[in-house]
């Protein structure tokens, strides 16, 4: 496993662990230190299937059944993927931390996924930089339903990273 890799892990295991706070946890600590402590759970996520390789984090969130989302840039090194498959964009984790879905297609998605979000129906709002675009899939990630903006057009005057902010 990379650094790049163990650090995703990393912050995906103090994401769940921060959702899983309840009475008696770190807040009652909290009532007699003032400060709240996180433990890191190094299990937390099981080894990733197909030799799969990680990217930069784009985002994480976490859905209504504690499950947790993250976004994979696929921006690893090519000496990564010598014993290694790129990981799928999107990566759904169980509470236990076991992979229970992947999907992304980046023909349409923009590949570098920047915040992700679920809503009050499950399903999951994905944003991309530096386009802005905003996609809403199903939970699963099956249907796209909604799409704002377009892959790789910025709000520039040429639709370019070169182009003039359309604000000034």
């Amino acid at each position: 496993m990379t650094m790049k890799s163990l650090s995703i892990v990393i912050a995906c295991a103090v994401v769940v662990l921060a959702t899983a706070i309840g009475p008696g946890g770190p807040a009652a600590s909290r009532a007699q230190t003032g400060t709240v402590q996180y433990e890191a759970d190094l299990s937390w996520p099981q080894p990733l299937p197909n030799r799969w390789a990680l990217g930069g984090l784009g985002g994480v969130c976490v859905d209504a059944q504690d499950h947790v989302l993250i976004l994979n840039r696929q921006d690893v090194n090519e000496g990564d993927l010598n014993g290694a498959r790129l990981a799928p964009p999107i990566i759904e984790f169980d509470p236990a931390g076991k992979v229970v879905n992947a999907w992304g297609d980046l023909t349409v998605m923009d590949p570098r996924l920047h915040s992700c979000h679920f809503d009050t129906d499950g399903n999951v709002w994905i944003a991309a930089a530096p386009s802005g675009m905003v996609q809403k899939y199903s939970h699963d990630g099956k249907m796209l339903l909604l799409q704002l903006g377009k892959k790789g057009v910025l709000d520039s005057s040429d639709g370019t990273v070169k182009g003039q902010s359309k604000g000034s």
